[in-house]
């Protein structure tokens, strides 16, 4: 059974997870805007009309790691092993979506490039989250 732990103390490690998260991926949002990894001229969307800019990368960062702390507040709530169970969800989760921006019509090389902001909110999350039943 894991030690309990307050539901504060998992929202502060979940907030400075994200947060950190956010300005980690922003910052590598302008460098692969910057060269040129990330191209402007390739849309996105479901019409490929949408210009990538940094607010949906911050979104995309916030949501699912929003869902991910939910999952873990329930983890510790109804399961006797949340961290094993969590840090299976996260790496599946994680090399699931590694995949998403190969099937978004961008050339390989801006899709790894976005695959790159997949990394810091993962791991930042699971890191500050399994954390703080330790």
């Amino acid at each position: 059974m894991s030690t309990p732990v307050s539901t504060s103390t998992v929202l502060i490690a979940a907030a400075k997870a994200i947060g950190l998260a956010v300005v980690i991926n922003s910052i590598l949002f302008f460098a692969l805007f910057t060269f040129k990894i990330i191209d402007p001229r390739f849309g996105i969307g479901p019409n490929h009309d949408q210009t990538i800019t940094i607010l949906p990368v911050i979104f995309s960062t916030i949501l699912p790691s929003i869902i991910g702390l939910v999952i873990f507040l329930l983890l510790l709530r109804f399961s006797s092993e949340p961290v094993k169970i969590f840090t299976w969800i996260v790496l599946a989760v994680f090399v699931i979506t590694l995949g998403n921006p190969f099937f978004a019509g961008i050339p390989t090389v801006m899709a790894l490039g976005l695959d790159v902001l997949h990394i810091a909110p993962a791991y930042l999350l699971w890191s500050f989250l399994t954390k703080t039943i330790k």
